[in-house]
């Protein structure tokens, strides 16, 4: 799982445009679900016209995402105020960055090339990012599971509750 998904959050800071580690959460959510949140990947995604509003179970609020990526483009400066879709783009260019780099450390880890494997989604937003992920990776076979949504939810629901506890033991010699 990595930390790049619909809530996380879009930023400028210190100079350098950043997305998540940050979440929105449920509450207040992304700036589209009109409860005063901050600019996330959903909200990029909803701009770009990536996002199919009418599967949404209440209406987004496409005025407010518009608004929070323009007060990031007035905290950039002057070239950006009238580049919103390319201010967009690279939100979630850094997003999907973020995922198949993910990817790519830990399959990098186990002496395994990605470009020989099938890049599985899960998460809510999986069907809509994993052609990049792939495509940035090198993969060239995807499974996006019709219920892809809910594996996230399920996997939580069907682990085991535990609690692993790890002590060094320093001995001389």
């Amino acid at each position: 799982t990595v930390a790049a998904g619909g809530g996380s959050i879009c930023q400028f800071v210190d100079g350098r445009m950043t997305v998540g580690p940050a979440s929105a959460g449920a509450s207040p959510g992304p700036a589209c679900y009109g409860h005063g949140g901050p600019l996330t990947v959903t909200d990029v995604n909803l701009l770009l016209g990536r996002l199919p509003e009418s599967k949404f179970p209440f209406r987004l609020d496409r005025a407010a995402a518009n608004q929070r990526l323009a007060d990031i483009a007035n905290l950039m400066g002057e070239p950006w105020k009238d580049s919103l879709p390319k201010l967009a783009e690279g939100f979630l260019d850094i997003a999907v960055t973020h995922m198949a780099e993910a990817v790519r450390t830990v399959s990098t880890a186990e002496g395994s090339d990605v470009r020989k494997m099938t890049l599985v989604g899960f998460g809510g937003a999986a069907g809509g990012h994993l052609c990049r992920v792939a495509q940035q990776l090198g993969m060239t076979r995807i499974l996006d599971h019709p219920h892809a949504g809910l594996m996230s939810a399920l996997g939580m629901g069907l682990a085991s509750i535990g609690t692993t506890i790890t002590r060094g033991i320093y001995q001389t010699i």
